[in-house]
């Protein structure tokens, strides 16, 4: 039982590839999903910590002998080789996943700038809506002030005896019923031009947020190209 344990165990480890193998199997531009990079990330960095771990092993190794500094150097030769396989994996796998994070944000504000503007007609609407109800309600209010009350039956309410009855206002508050129209419609013209100055002025943001946005990625491009460029030909 103890032995099927064991070798289950074995089984389950990941089996590292050499550099050369790794640097065989993601050539330069061959990452093309996220996962891939994930998984060259992991692959990549395994090896190198091995690759690490082999050189302090032979670097011990070499200091026993009589003649070190020959054991060293071969040493040091063939981890700087094994590196300069591995780093440009890392560079480039981190680099695509930098540039997936980029693009999603971009498609996430285009996304969210095309729904605001399909909706702005709709909110416009709604609101013209809302303001010609609130004009309406006044309207009515004023026309009901406006009317004379009448006392039960249908007549006009008595006058007390020896008062002259009050002159009508309804002209009066006739008018300025008109001018709380007129303000009103006024007041929605001033608005509508507004909220489309809004969504202009909004989608020019978006536009200049947008062309930031591909501005950072072609400078992240350069400087991952540049950084996988030195990986290559640097050494530890």
């Amino acid at each position: 039982m103890l032995l099927a344990a064991a070798l289950a165990m074995l089984a389950a480890q990941p089996v590292l590839a050499s550099p050369e193998e790794l640097a065989q199997k993601y050539p330069s531009g061959s990452i093309s999903s996220v996962e891939q990079a994930d998984q060259a990330i992991r692959e990549a960095q395994a090896e190198m910590k091995r690759v690490e771990e082999q050189y302090a092993d032979t670097e011990y190794a070499c200091y026993s002998k009589f003649f070190s500094s020959p054991c060293v150097d071969k040493a040091k030769e063939s981890r700087r080789l094994a590196l300069g396989l591995l780093r440009p994996i890392e560079v480039e796998g981190k680099a695509f996943k930098r540039r997936d994070t980029v693009a999603r944000r971009d498609q996430a504000l285009e996304e969210q700038r095309a729904r605001e503007a399909n909706d702005a007609p709709a909110r416009a609407a709604q609101e013209k809506s809302n303001e010609q109800k609130a004009a309406q309600k006044a309207a009515d209010v004023a026309a009901r002030q406006a009317a004379p009350e009448k006392a039960p039956g249908g007549r006009p309410p008595a006058t007390p005896r020896g008062d002259t009855p009050p002159k009508s206002d309804g002209r009066d508050r006739i008018a300025e019923h008109e001018a709380r129209m007129e303000k009103a419609r006024r007041q929605e013209a001033a608005d509508a031009e507004k909220r489309a100055k809004n969504i202009a002025e909004f989608e020019r943001k978006q536009q200049e947020s947008l062309e930031r946005q591909r501005r950072v990625v072609e400078k992240k491009a350069e400087a991952d190209k540049k950084a996988q460029e030195r990986a290559a030909k640097s050494g530890p």
